[in-house]
């Protein structure tokens, strides 16, 4: 016996197949409202194209793609693929003036990848980033530089280090540990 589903809501569309040897699962996110979900996050929304598949009660593989987590000010582009592991890439593009209003300007850019041995390890995935402050100006002041993530969700390592020139002149640098 085969068996299929159809759902079609105001922001997700899911299709799904199930026979006796294998299953498969598709969604469509449109625009979702993210509000309830990222409190305190100026008004969060989700578009990303998800696929799974598997056998039984299995899943053998699974990814989203197309994703694309959106706020005021900025917004996450990515994809992530489980098979043999998690593997998620991201490219951050925050616009200053959108996110904190004038005087600010000037854009955080920047790659972010996370990888896991599994969902079940999530927790202890590598998390990786390099984030570029580009034509930064807040205030009468100009800054130039980046910082650095490395470790994991449960261990993360944040460097930084700004050239600081204007109103206010010198180099900013931190090294922060952020422990669960």
């Amino acid at each position: 016996t085969d068996a299929t589903l159809q759902l079609s809501g105001e922001a997700v569309d899911v299709s799904a197949r199930w026979d006796p040897q294998a299953w498969s699962a598709t969604a469509e996110v449109r625009s979702l409202p993210l509000d309830r979900w990222v409190p305190g996050v100026d008004a969060p929304r989700l578009d990303a194209r998800l696929h799974a598949s598997g056998h039984g009660t299995s899943l053998d593989a699974a990814s989203a793609h197309e994703i694309v987590l959106r706020a005021r000010g900025g917004q996450l582009v990515g994809n992530a693929d489980l098979d043999e592991g998690l593997r998620a890439t991201f490219e951050l593009d925050a616009d200053l003036a959108d996110a904190l209003g004038p005087p600010a300007s000037g854009r955080l850019v920047g790659p972010i990848a996370i990888e896991a041995d599994d969902l079940a390890s999530l927790r202890a995935a590598s998390v990786t980033g390099a984030i570029t402050a580009e034509h930064v100006h807040i205030a009468g002041t100009h800054i130039d530089g980046g910082l650095a993530i490395d470790g994991s969700f449960r261990h993360i390592d944040v460097r930084s280090q700004f050239d600081v020139s204007g109103s206010v002149t010198g180099v900013i640098q931190s090294t922060a540990t952020i422990e669960d």
